[in-house]
């Protein structure tokens, strides 16, 4: 079989994978109902053929086209497709920099759910961090870069980019 796509599962893996760059392997099980075992039979010949790229983002393989994302992107995209890291993102967008506690006091979540955000998103080369009078002040190292991620992920669900984006806007007004 010369075509890595020649089979429907094949198809439908990477039809997925188009739709939603980033996605983690469990959530292609929910989706196309496929078995651990033949999902993942398919993704390796599918990276073996060199249609798919993974990345390995918290203990998860998340799965990309081969083309379309840079390296960092890819390290970006699944944690902003998770919902809480997507709020503490625009928060920061919309107010430049906050402290642990404005994060905290914005967002509602606690301590611990925020400090495990802000390690993974810092991690990822997301946001930086400065001392001020012994607290750390919390930035988006790109905002252009997030913005446009951001709109990205968001046009996902909703299959219309200029609705993301101005939802997007709007909340940073």
């Amino acid at each position: 079989m010369d075509d890595p796509l020649a089979l429907q599962n094949r198809r439908d893996i990477y039809l997925l994978v188009s739709q939603q760059p980033g996605i983690h392997v469990r959530e292609m099980e929910r989706q196309l109902g496929l078995s651990t075992g033949v999902l993942a039979y398919h993704l390796d010949h599918l990276e073996r053929q060199g249609v798919l790229r993974s990345e390995s983002s918290d203990q998860r393989r998340c799965y990309f086209l081969s083309s379309g994302f840079d390296q960092a992107q890819r390290k970006m995209l699944p944690r902003i497709r998770q919902a809480s890291s997507r709020r503490l993102l625009v928060s920061l967008l919309q107010r430049g920099e906050m402290t642990f506690n404005e994060l905290r006091l914005e967002l509602g979540i606690s301590k611990s759910t925020l400090s495990y955000h802000l390690r993974r998103l810092t991690g990822a080369g997301m946001i930086s961090t400065s001392s001020k009078r012994r607290e750390s002040i919390y930035r988006v190292t790109d905002p252009e870069t997030m913005i446009d991620l951001l709109v990205f992920v968001e046009s996902m669900g909703k299959n219309d980019a200029a609705t993301a984006l101005t939802e997007i806007v709007k909340s940073l007004s």
